[in-house]
Formats: C-alpha cells, structure tokens, sequence
C-alpha cells in the first residue's frame, strides 16, 4: 500500500499538487489492487509526481528549475525518502514504453526477472508473460517487428516480471490508435487486479481514466 501524509511537489517554491492524506492499495495485500487516476492538463505536475515516487526526480540546476518533494511517502509502511529508485520496488512506465530493440521478446522479459530465479523458474515465468500479453510464439521475434499494442503489453508485462510493490503508468493509452486503448485498458486492469499491484496512473484524458479519479488544477 502506498500513502502519502502532508505531500506537497513544489517547483520553483511554487506549488505544483499535495495530498494530506492519500491511500492506494490495501494493507497488507488484502484484496484486490487500488488503481487511481490523476487527471489534469500538461505542466500541473503529473509526470514529475510519477517521477518522485518513482525515485526518479531530479532536483533541478537551478531555484527557477528546482524541484522540492515534502512530506512523508510510505509503502507498506515503510518511508521512501531517501531510498535509491533501484531499491523501492515501484515500477514506471513512461508515455513510450522502454523495449530493448536488440534483444528478442524472451530476452526482453528475461532481463526483467529478478537474478534470485533459476533458469527452469526463468523459463516458466516467460512463457507465463507471453500467455498473460496473448504473445505465445513470439519468443524469438525482434521488437522492431512488433506494433504499438503489442510494444506496450510488452513493457507493462517486463514491469510486472520485476515483481513492484507499486506501479506507475504514464498516459499509458496515449501513443494507441483508438482501437487499440480499450483492449490496453482492459488487459491493464486484469493484470495489475491479478498480481494485486496498486497502481497510480495520470493522464489528460477522461476516457482514458481507470479506477478511482483526481482531478489536479492548475
């Protein structure tokens, strides 16, 4: 479960968004995974807040560009404040979902498995990703090859291989044809109510909201 207490994001002293007191998931693992929507336009923080969870924010170059995080940001009730990005567990995806274009689907997934796994435990939980993405036979294809659905199912799906305590979605319907975002939000909603993986989404988009909704004024 993730709970921001007295969370403010300020850029340049200037307030971006805050939370006094904001729950996502449910603790200790009860029940299915929470799944909130931020929604608001470009430049009311949405991104940079993904980010901050994230451990991915930097602080800025100067006081015109700086960035200032407050507040306390727990996850299953331990404070992320100074812990590196690689070792809190959340996973983010951003707007262009990240695929190695050298490496194979298999490979790809591979890569996102913790190293703890054996090779036979490696095996079934790639063929367990490609069942979950409807990618079975797609092992050996190159990413180049694949279209824009099949791209983004693969990233949530190395995402989820990673095993995150919390996962982060970037306008993650934005780069697909209309066709496309209602099958994507669909197999999102399966997959993270499956794994029970709260998850924190933004978007400037109504229809492509999920779960639970905030809406950020500028």
């Amino acid at each position: 479960m993730l709970q921001l207490i007295d969370y403010q994001l300020l850029l340049a002293g200037k307030k971006l968004l805050g939370f006094k007191n904001l729950s996502v998931g449910h603790a200790g693992g009860r029940g299915n995974a929470d799944i909130l929507t931020l929604m608001g336009r470009s430049g009311v923080g949405k991104t940079s807040f993904l980010l901050d969870i994230a451990g991915l924010l930097t602080a800025g170059g100067s006081a015109e560009d700086s960035f200032v995080s407050r507040g306390k940001i727990l996850l299953d009730g331990s404070n992320l404040r100074g812990v590196p990005s690689h070792q809190r567990r959340v996973a983010y995806m951003a707007q262009q979902p990240v695929v190695f274009p050298f490496l194979s689907v298999a490979e790809n997934l591979s890569l996102a498995i913790p190293k703890k796994y054996d090779k036979k435990t490696r095996v079934k939980k790639i063929a367990w990703a490609l069942q979950q993405c409807q990618m079975v036979g797609f092992e050996k294809r190159n990413t180049t090859t694949l279209s824009g659905g099949e791209v983004a199912r693969l990233s949530l799906m190395m995402l989820i291989l990673a095993e995150p305590k919390l996962l982060l979605l970037d306008e993650p319907f934005s780069a697909l044809h209309k066709t496309l975002r209602g099958a994507m939000k669909k197999f999102v909603v399966d997959i993270v109510s499956k794994q029970k993986i709260p998850m924190i989404m933004v978007t400037h988009q109504r229809e492509d909201a999920l779960g639970k909704i905030i809406l950020l004024k500028e």
